[in-house]
């Protein structure tokens, strides 16, 4: 995490816009995470959750960090979701990406930040995500937001 918990120097916050698409499923496809019983390509995921497949997604709270013009890391978030049903005051982070090259540099933790502050501005109660503990980094960065690690 980058230690001011500002926002890494050259790195800019924004919200996701469609012009994104191609660099986001490109890093969504380095990853295998998202690989599970059912899953289809990085292209066929990345769709799905920006066009209500896990839930109404939430454009206002979803963002991409760039380096430059590029996108290095990204995170999706939803209502609705398969995973909090029928909630409309609770937002869920369906995914954070982030490149390889950037990782524990405090670019997640600004995305994060950036989700909150907009859930809040946007009135929902509260933000939640799901982790499979697999990424201690990842657990990390959810522990210092105050995410309860706890199964549900």
């Amino acid at each position: 995490m980058h230690p001011s918990g500002a926002t890494p120097e050259g790195i800019q916050v924004c919200r996701l816009l469609d012009e994104h698409r191609d660099s986001c499923v490109a890093l969504l496809s380095e990853e295998r995470y998202w690989e599970f019983p059912g899953a289809g390509t990085a292209a066929e995921e990345y769709n799905r959750t920006v066009s209500g497949g896990y839930g109404e997604f939430l454009p206002n709270l979803s963002c991409v960090a760039l380096h430059g013009e590029r996108v290095v890391a990204f995170v999706l978030v939803a209502r609705n979701t398969p995973w909090v049903p029928e909630d409309d005051t609770q937002a869920f982070i369906t995914d954070i990406v982030v490149s390889p090259i950037h990782r524990q540099s405090g670019v997640a933790t600004a995305l994060v930040r950036e989700v909150l502050a907009s859930a809040v501005l946007e009135g929902f109660k509260s933000v939640s995500l799901f982790s499979d503990d697999v990424n201690p980094a990842a657990e990390r960065l959810y522990d210092g937001f105050g995410f309860d690690s706890s199964p549900s």
